[in-house]
């Protein structure tokens, strides 16, 4: 990892472990808890989909595929904090984790196997 990236990582996580940390982020998690345990609220307003890929704010400068990802998600939380809706983006220490920080957001596609081919369950099985 050279410095460079280094810094851009620091500073996205520390910006969003900022936004993580806002007041307003427990008032929308004890909405969203009313919400889910059917009791009245407010109307929720969750942005669920938009162009990210398209933005140039989703432009990475990490060279390293690893370390793009990281940036990538940084960006993705810090552009969607800005549409001021009801998402609650979410930053805890796991336990066991050395320091290591343990992020929920959107979810990414594992790799798909080549077209023709089953992914193995790991069991053998015998033929007879």
């Amino acid at each position: 990892m050279s410095e460079r990236e280094l810094t851009i990582i620091r500073d996205l996580a520390k910006r969003y472990v900022d936004v993580c940390a806002r007041p307003v982020q427990q008032e929308r998690r004890d909405l969203w808890r009313r919400h889910n345990s059917l009791r009245r609220t407010r109307p929720l307003i969750y942005t669920r989909a938009f162009a990210w890929g398209e933005m140039p704010q989703s432009e990475c400068e990490c060279e390293d595929p690893l370390y793009r990802h990281y940036e990538s998600f940084f960006q993705y939380h810090l552009f969607r904090d800005t549409f001021d809706d009801d998402f609650r983006p979410r930053a805890s220490r796991r336990p066991g984790a050395s320091g290591a920080f343990h992020t929920s957001g959107p979810a990414r596609k594992a790799a798909t196997p080549a077209s023709g081919t089953r992914p193995s369950s790991g069991r053998r099985t015998s033929r007879s």
